[in-house]
């Protein structure tokens, strides 16, 4: 394409000073937005009369008694006499397996035994927790999956071995003692893992047989399911299977089949696959079968369930349950959990037989569905905390529900970072068994928290049909708006840049990068709109990109990235290329997809993440992909500039990765933090200088968002991330306090793009009609030049030796926020934000009702 005439030299002066021409200048609207409401404008944060706002608006009103356990639950199991509960963790920070009092006086304290597994650096890795837990039937000994620690981790040694820890419970309230013996020893060699990841096995699902003689393992990291002799703690069997990621495992001893669900399916042929669960003939457990190909269920087939010779198999990305006959070995039928939109993200499941119930688990709609074992119908909804993981029934019929999310954390601004970096605070719920009224109720509870966004939108009023307005009421209306440019940075909460920013909703105690390194962030939002009600999603960039790329994050990246990212198990191939790329693809579109199949063009400037499929992957020319920090994003801006020519090929949406203001931190020879954000900075001023002095300008909007907020701290709320726009067509100085989130950016977007939703969270999120203008004012912006001077890290550099262990490779090996706070104020200051805080100490929003 021939290069922009306008030169980047002259770009500070600015090109032209007459507001330039195009179909813009004769958009009239029809239309009025009302102001935003002050529900609307709600932050995230708890409610005085229970539940909580969560990022985005959506609320969640748990029902029952809400137990705080703390850590990211997984799993649990219900110990005989129905009052304890064991429950086990994925958090990134210190997980714990925990014994959780029902009945505890004070819900706060309802932990009354636990294990702690600290996160550490260096070999051996961390020890660790996933989803395995198996339970003998007297509820004296307990067997526990230690995800990918590997205690022999020593490179001077050829046997390996991932634990399954072995527990006695004695004692009243019940104790976690270790039993004699050890734990078990799941052997694996050195180039044994198929998955790309170091060897090991990394143990997930755990069912023991009928007599407990023989413990059945689901082995995620080398596909396998390995039986163990519990007699023995040997394993006598092993067999690979056909797929990746085993998660669960049922055993039907009646007919000597093991069925595993794979959580990345199998991959038949070159783009063909089969979601579903592995059938193993178990009849001689020291020489396991497994057959051919999977059993097609859906995809991302989750926790199972056997009852009576049925096998019930969660499918977390396809929003169905499969009921399996298991003497037949055949699919004989299918509940789905959600309407036409996917996102329900169905992950596990338990029966009340006494009832006829079926209990999913949603983590996607914050609820636990109820469905009729006869006929499979809905029966209704109970709400839940924010993202269910794990459902159980006591002997008296009343349902279990733990929720990773909790009802979130509040604040980051108290006290210094500690190990126990977190975000949310995991919740156990006690429902006694809900009626048919009340699951009816709790059905209008669900739908209206997650449309409660919706309600509060600040939908415009019109005089005529069709509807006139800057941002189309339904896709398809007119609009002056042809280009959308989203803008990608790295990592960043709202105080971490515009804490300091006069008029809007900031923190200076917190700030980072202030108007000395970031000069055009601020200018953006003093001309144009700041969201500072704006929140990302995600915890990392793990689950950002996935946002950012298709405003939803599945249940495999949720549970999966903390001992990816935090624990490095797993391997980052997952979220990029390779056999286990589909595991963290969503069962609904990624947006290049979906503009693919709505027949738009579009351009990709840097994103490696959810590209598979797409007919436009990558641009070739592009100067340094995401996460090559070793170009300058100037230069990169100046590539995206040329593109910018002829104005009649720019495409409908360009999404552009900036990434540099995510930093080497402190590494030795590496830019100076100070000196990539304030290259960050520049680069985005620099684009938007040279569209709004285009032909362009008048037809396009510009998004400028972080994939995530992991770095620095947020006196409203850890999700909360910067949320700038720019285009003729947006109210000038403005600040929009709208609690927005990234679903509600795609919504915007895809209002713009004249496309639907790409599933249920943007399908629910609310449209940001409040930002709009109808009057337009095309005065181009001019970009502020940088003043921070280019310079390197010193070999004594704040906290250099830990940044020169970071492989900056990968998606946000480690957190920086620690690094940066002390690159920026000095080697002895301390954050001055928190990691974690119990919920009970969240300060408390007056309830809404």
């Amino acid at each position: 394409m021939r290069r922009a005439t306008c030169s980047l030299l002259l770009l500070a002066a600015g090109c032209s000073s007459t507001p330039p021409g195009g179909p813009g200048d004769s958009f009239v609207s029809n239309c009025t937005a009302p102001a935003l409401s002050d529900e609307a404008a709600r932050p995230a944060g708890r409610l005085t009369g229970g539940g909580a706002i969560l990022p985005g608006g959506r609320r969640v009103s748990p029902a029952g008694t809400v137990l705080d356990v703390g850590g990211f639950p997984l799993a649990m199991r219900v110990l005989p006499g129905d009052r304890y509960v064991v429950v086990t963790d994925g958090a990134y920070g210190h997980q714990a397996l925990r014994i959780v009092d029902l009945l505890a006086k004070d819900p706060t304290q309802a932990v009354v035994a636990r294990r702690d597994y600290p996160r550490t650096s260096g070999t051996p890795k961390s020890p660790g927790l996933f989803y395995g837990l198996a339970l003998t039937r007297d509820g004296k000994r307990l067997y526990v999956s230690d995800g990918g620690y590997d205690p022999s981790d020593d490179p001077k040694l050829t046997r390996h071995y991932n634990p399954i820890e072995v527990f006695d419970l004695a004692g009243d309230p019940p104790q976690l003692v270790p039993a004699d013996g050890g734990p078990i020893q799941l052997l694996f060699n050195p180039g044994q893992a198929t998955d790309g990841s170091a060897a090991q096995r990394l143990p997930a699902g755990l069912t023991l047989s009928s007599d407990e003689k023989l413990l059945y393992v689901a082995c995620q990291s080398d596909g396998t399911l390995g039986i163990i002799d519990t007699s023995t703690r040997l394993e006598i069997g092993r067999v690979a299977l056909p797929g990746v990621g085993p998660y669960d495992v049922a055993v039907d001893e009646a007919s000597h089949t093991a069925f595993v669900s794979l959580w990345g399916g199998y991959q038949k042929s070159r783009g063909q696959y089969i979601d579903g669960i592995a059938v193993v003939d178990v009849t001689d457990p020291r020489a396991p079968t497994a057959l051919p190909e999977p059993l097609p269920t859906g995809k991302a087939a989750e926790a199972e369930l056997l009852v009576a010779g049925k096998l019930y198999v969660a499918n977390a990305d396809s929003d169905t349950i499969s009921i399996v006959d298991a003497a037949a070995r055949t699919v004989k039928s299918t509940a789905v959990v959600a309407g036409n939109l996917l996102g329900a993200s169905p992950n596990h499941i338990a029966v009340d037989e006494g009832a006829g119930r079926l209990y999913v688990a949603d983590a996607g709609e914050n609820a636990v569905v109820v469905i009729d074992m006869a006929t499979l119908a809905i029966k209704g909804r109970v709400p839940t905390a924010w993202y269910p993981t794990a459902v159980a029934v006591r002997g008296d019929g009343a349902l279990l529900v733990t929720s990773a999310k909790g009802l979130g954390l509040g604040p980051t601004d108290h006290s210094p970072a500690g190990d126990e970096y977190a975000y949310m605070q995991g919740t156990l719920q006690l429902v006694p068994r809900p009626s048919d009224d009340e699951l009816a109720k709790g059905e209008a509870t669900v739908l209206g928290n997650l449309d409660r966004q919706q309600g509060y939108q600040a939908t415009p009023t019109c005089t005529a049909t069709p509807a006139r307005f800057p941002l189309p009421l339904a896709a398809g209306d007119p609009t002056p708006i042809k280009h959308v440019f989203l803008i990608v940075r790295e990592n960043k909460t709202y105080d971490a840049i515009l804490g300091d920013l006069e008029g809007a909703n900031g923190s200076k105690e917190l700030v980072l990068w202030g108007e000395d390194v970031t000069p055009n962030a601020h200018a953006l939002a003093r001309t144009f709109t700041n969201l500072d009600n704006f929140y990302s999603l995600a915890e990392q960039s793990l689950q950002g990109h996935e946002w950012t790329t298709a405003a939803l994050s599945n249940d495999y990246t949720e549970k999966a990235w903390s001992s990816t990212w935090g624990r490095y198990y797993r391997p980052y191939t997952a979220f990029t290329s390779g056999p286990l790329a589909r595991l963290p693809q969503p069962g609904s579109d990624t947006i290049f997809i979906h503009l693919d199949k709505a027949g738009l063009t579009y351009r990709n400037f840097g994103e490696v993440v959810n590209i598979t499929g797409a007919a436009t992957a990558l641009d070739q020319g592009y100067p340094g992909w995401m996460q090559d920090f070793n170009v300058l994003d100037v230069d990169k801006a100046r590539y995206l500039i040329g593109e910018l020519e002829p104005a009649a090929a720019v495409q409908p949406l360009w999404y552009i990765s900036l990434p540099n203001d995510h930093t080497f931190g402190t590494q030795k020879g590496k830019p100076t933090p100070q000196s990539m954000v304030a290259d960050n900075d520049e680069a985005t001023g620099r684009f938007i200088d040279a569209l709004s002095h285009s032909p362009l300008w008048a037809s396009s909007i510009v998004f400028v968002i972080e994939d995530d907020p992991a770095d620095g701290g947020d006196h409203v709320e850890p999700h909360r991330s910067i949320g700038l726009v720019a285009s003729p067509w947006v109210k000038r100085g403005h600040v929009s306090h709208g609690n927005y989130d990234v679903p509600a950016l795609y919504r915007t977007i895809e209002l713009l793009l004249g496309v639907g939703p790409m599933n249920r969270h943007d399908g629910h999120a609310a449209a940001m009609y409040d930002i709009f203008s109808t009057t337009p004012d095309f005065t181009p912006y001019v970009y502020k030049p940088r003043t921070v001077p280019m310079g390197t890290n010193a070999a004594d550099a704040p906290l250099a030796e830990e940044s020169a262990g970071i492989d900056f490779r990968h998606l946000d090996a480690v957190p920086l926020g620690r690094i940066l706070w002390k690159a920026t104020h000095g080697r002895d200051a301390e954050p001055p934000w928190r990691a974690m805080l119990p919920n009970a100490q969240a300060p408390l929003l007056e309830d809404d009702d």
